[in-house]
């Protein structure tokens, strides 16, 4: 991206000094200067994150209660130990396939993950919707912007827990998703 910077920055100076030059012609009995190559700056290089390191499996904890750990395991190969802010939430989610974001590092057994961002991507054989838990007057949504998903028959459990994030699964009817099961990813 710098050298298209750079590029792009001679051929304004060309053009500029073209323009000038065009103004004024030089006479024959006329000596012409060297033009001063005008001080071009350099750009200042913008930090470029790394891509992240994705990854999808099924999450599942294992160890003892004194130093538990979760891993995901993926279709193929060696399963991670996920480590990050996130941990709390996806500890939640154990048994769920999930796509995570975040950086890889070790290798073999060793190997960590740590998660930056993640999608639940199935709860059994259902893709989930997942969000955070809104009460509209009557009205139970998942969301809060014009995408937000309307829910029917919302369990007790699940709304006693208005501002949570959640994931629910069901059956679309009427515009709206009837809750058949449901789960609390982060408490209110």
């Amino acid at each position: 991206m710098t050298g298209v910077r750079r590029w792009l920055g001679m051929l304004a100076v060309a053009a500029v000094l073209a323009a000038c030059g065009a103004e004024e012609e030089l006479q024959p009995s006329q000596e012409a200067e060297p033009a001063a190559e005008p001080e071009v700056a350099e750009p200042q290089a913008e930090p470029v994150e790394p891509p992240a390191d994705y990854m999808e499996g099924i999450i599942s904890q294992s160890g003892t209660s004194e130093a538990p750990m979760l891993r995901l395991r993926p279709a193929e190969g060696r399963a991670v130990t996920l480590t990050g802010e996130l941990l709390p939430e996806l500890t939640r989610l154990s048994g769920a396939t999930v796509a995570v974001e975040g950086t890889r590092s070790g290798s073999g057994m060793m190997t960590r993950f740590a998660v930056t961002d993640y999608e639940v991507v199935g709860i059994g054989e259902e893709r989930p919707v997942v969000g955070v838990l809104v009460l509209e007057g009557t009205t139970y949504r998942i969301g809060e912007s014009s995408a937000a998903v309307t829910l029917s028959y919302v369990p007790d459990a699940l709304a006693e827990n208005v501002g949570a994030k959640v994931w629910v699964t069901g059956v679309r009817e009427g515009g709206a998703l009837r809750v058949q099961s449901f789960g609390i990813i982060r408490s209110p």
